[in-house]
């Protein structure tokens, strides 16, 4: 893993607006893009928020593009992200021992397929910082080393406790993804030694984490398929292992805080 700028428990208190700005444009390096919603609500104590945003934008740092994911009639559905400029990029690559690629700098808009989720995980990565039920965070871009077929999570956590977490989101917005993230859950829950103390699932809808409960029953074949199967044929078959003990699920509204 790389070395990374700190962010503390409570984050926000104490500290001069300048420095909440950096770490506000850090986040956004981590994660790829971020929302309004997250940096004004969600990563900071709402009084030392005002004007954040805009003072990412007037120091060249940050640019907002149009958002076109998600159901555009839900009243709480982000119609814009917020992404690094190659001056943001520029301010944080030489923080970390190891400069990641990020890709995000030549956006002019997000279409991600899995983009509700994946600001799903970031709203509860922010509101455990704040509160301190977390010390910190890797996004799969950060977490180095890992060998290429191994299924990396949303994010990963590491908890007041000294847990590591594996966070993953499923909010609906891609079925064909619930059959990958079982698979996933399967292999990275099931090795002899687990990197991850627990896996944890964060959803919206309570009929999603029951399909979830359906399809990751201990003992159950999950298929492999390739990208186009033919027949139906499975190139391989993943053995679900308990997680009864290893898997802890949340589920709220979005919008919701979710607090370890």
């Amino acid at each position: 893993m790389s070395n990374i700028i700190k962010i503390s428990p409570g984050q926000g208190r104490g500290e001069t607006f300048e420095h909440i700005t950096r770490l506000a444009a850090d986040w956004i390096y981590r994660f790829g893009y971020s929302s309004r919603d997250i940096i004004e609500n969600h990563l900071f104590p709402p009084e030392k928020t005002k004007g954040l945003v805009r003072a990412l934008f007037a120091k060249g740092w940050a640019t907002e593009i149009p958002c076109f994911c998600g159901d555009p009639s839900k009243r709480d559905q982000p119609k814009t992200v917020i992404v690094l400029t190659p001056l943001g990029v520029a301010q944080f690559r030489d923080e970390y021992d190891t400069v990641w690629e990020y890709p995000e700098v030549a956006w002019t808009r997000c279409d991600l397929v899995r983009c509700d989720d994946l600001l799903y995980v970031q709203q509860a990565t922010a509101n455990n910082l704040r509160t301190g039920s977390i010390d910190q965070f890797w996004t799969p871009r950060m977490i180095l080393g890992a060998d290429p077929e191994y299924p990396l999570p949303d994010t990963e956590w590491l908890t007041r406790t000294g847990e590591r977490l594996s966070v993953d989101a499923d909010t609906g917005c891609s079925y064909p993804w619930r059959h990958q993230l079982c698979l996933n859950l399967s292999i990275r829950m099931g090795a002899d030694h687990p990197i991850y103390n627990r896996a944890a699932l964060f959803s919206t809808q309570y009929e999603i984490i029951e399909d979830y409960h359906e399809r990751l029953k201990a003992g159950k074949k999950l298929p492999i398929w390739a990208d186009e199967p033919e027949d139906f044929v499975p190139l391989a078959e993943v053995e679900v292992p308990d997680l009864s003990r290893k898997m802890v699920v949340f589920l709220a509204e979005s919008g919701r805080e979710i607090v370890l």
